[in-house]
């Protein structure tokens, strides 16, 4: 069962993340978006560290309470 919730965890903090970089990138252009190579690894890291921030804090969670 804990990695059901690692699992929903991930794909919440996924959700998250891309959530976060909406408020980011909302000022930038479509080509600003397509030709910017720079904005890929200043943003894109963002929605996967959220990702496992959001499994393991299901992880901690489901230890904590449920275990």
């Amino acid at each position: 069962m804990v990695y059901v919730i690692s699992i929903l965890g991930f794909i919440g903090g996924f959700a998250a993340g891309l959530f976060i970089i909406q408020f980011f990138l909302r000022g930038k252009s479509n080509k600003e978006l397509k030709t910017d190579k720079g904005l890929h690894w200043k943003f894109g890291i963002i929605p996967w560290v959220m990702a496992v921030l959001g499994a393991y804090s299901g992880m901690m969670l489901w230890t904590e309470y449920f275990y």
